[in-house]
């Protein structure tokens, strides 16, 4: 078999190595274009950098902003070009619009998990707990971090359709460390002492990291909730440069101070034109038709 480019997804080595030994042979190899897609990138960075050395990889791509690329990446994947491709997206076959928004019973709907300590935030937590207090009990809400309530993607689909507003942050961690140092202290105190605070982890690693970087992505999530014309209410942030504030959601300052201004946006008439403003932009510029437009743009510019 000879094949001019050779694609490995981020399923083949996400937490951990699935590539079995004959293909690893076969891959190194074979002399075409090789194109890592890396997955969990928050983790096992020194294993996948080791990955694509062995494998003489050609083209590594990132979903971290170029910039972040530019200075954990540099000189560190044994000779191979890192770009910069966001693969989160919308199937827009499975999240679309199916309740008008006026119809829905829920104001804001959220699920998600604890994010791991080594990621430097709390703004999952801290977004549940806010909208769980008396600050907006009049709201209608769905808002559950427990594991038994998580959702497939139908199910995510259906809840999607329930809500007027969703509420989200960045994927990812605030404290990358491509060495994978500061991720390992952490779980290991974690580990050492299971009655810790988050007052804890910020005394001991936060104040004193060193070497790290921002690995905050936009998920997949936020697409997939514009997909089904549900509105946005999002910690400010970068979104990967593709979601931008009161252009597409709604911007909740992380410290709360401007949550009486969001809770009256919510009830204001021109609500729906951000909502439909950000369904659109989802529509033409990030589903996954065109992230694989984009990465037949990034492997052409290679060959």
């Amino acid at each position: 078999m000879k094949f001019d480019i050779i694609v490995l997804m981020p399923s083949i080595f996400s937490n951990t190595n699935k590539l079995q030994t004959s293909w690893k042979y076969f891959i190194t190899k074979h002399k075409c274009l090789k194109v890592y897609i890396v997955g969990n990138e928050y983790k096992l960075v020194p294993e996948k950098m080791k990955f694509c050395k062995d494998l003489k990889m050609s083209l590594v791509l990132s979903m971290f902003s170029k910039e972040t690329i530019n200075k954990a990446y540099k000189n560190v994947f044994g000779g191979s070009v890192v770009e910069h491709w966001l693969f989160s997206a919308l199937d827009p076959e499975i999240f679309k619009q199916e309740t008008e928004w006026s119809q829905r019973p829920l104001d804001v709907g959220y699920r998600r998990y604890k994010a791991p300590a080594y990621t430097g935030h709390r703004e999952r937590e801290t977004l549940a707990e806010l909208f769980s207090s008396p600050q907006t009990a009049h709201l209608k809400k769905d808002i559950s971090m427990r594991n038994e309530d998580r959702l497939d993607t139908q199910s995510w689909a259906h809840f999607l359709n329930r809500c007027k507003f969703i509420l989200g942050s960045e994927a990812g961690g605030s404290y990358f460390d491509p060495t994978d140092t500061f991720r390992l202290k952490v779980n290991r105190y974690c580990s050492e002492h299971p009655d810790h605070t988050w007052q804890n982890i910020e005394d001991h690693f936060l104040g004193s990291a060193v070497n790290v970087y921002d690995g905050r992505i936009a998920p997949s999530s936020l697409f997939e909730a514009a997909g089904t014309g549900t509105g946005l209410i999002l910690y400010e942030g970068q979104y990967s440069g593709v979601l931008k504030a009161n252009t597409h959601y709604l911007p909740l300052k992380k410290d709360h101070s401007n949550l009486t201004s969001i809770l009256e946006q919510m009830k204001d008439n021109a609500i729906q034109e951000m909502i439909d403003r950000v369904h659109r932009h989802v529509l033409k510029h990030h589903t996954y038709n065109q992230r694989i437009q984009e990465l037949e743009s990034i492997i052409n510019r290679q060959i």
